[in-house]
C-alpha cells in the first residue's frame, strides 16, 4: 500500500493495524488494506516517511491522535469528522 506524499491540500489520514492487516483512509475514503509480515507493525508507525524508503512528507503535521486499541468504523468516522470540522476541511 502506498500513501502518496504528492497529494496537496489538507488531508486527515486514518490508518489502523489489526491482526496482521493494515488498512487506511485519506479523509474517510479507503485508500485499501493490506496484510503485512510480523514485525512490520513498528515499521507502519512511521509518521511522515514511507517506510523503507527515502521519501518524506513536506508540510505540517496539524495533530496526531494515537489510541491504544483498533477504533471502530463509527468511531473513526467521528474522529475524522471531529477534525475536519477543527480544521476548517
Amino acid at each position: 500500500m502506498h500513501f502518496s506524499t504528492n497529494v496537496p491540500g489538507a488531508h486527515v489520514w486514518s490508518g489502523i493495524c489489526t491482526g496482521g492487516t493494515v488498512s487506511a483512509w485519506n479523509r474517510g475514503v479507503s485508500l485499501g488494506s493490506a496484510s503485512i509480515s510480523s514485525g512490520a507493525n513498528e515499521a507502519f508507525q512511521w509518521i511522515g516517511a514511507r517506510c523503507g524508503y527515502p521519501q518524506y512528507s513536506v508540510g505540517t503535521i496539524a495533530e496526531i491522535l494515537y489510541y491504544n486499541r483498533a477504533l471502530s468504523d463509527s468511531e473513526r468516522q467521528s474522529v475524522e469528522a471531529s477534525l475536519e470540522a477543527k480544521y476548517g476541511l
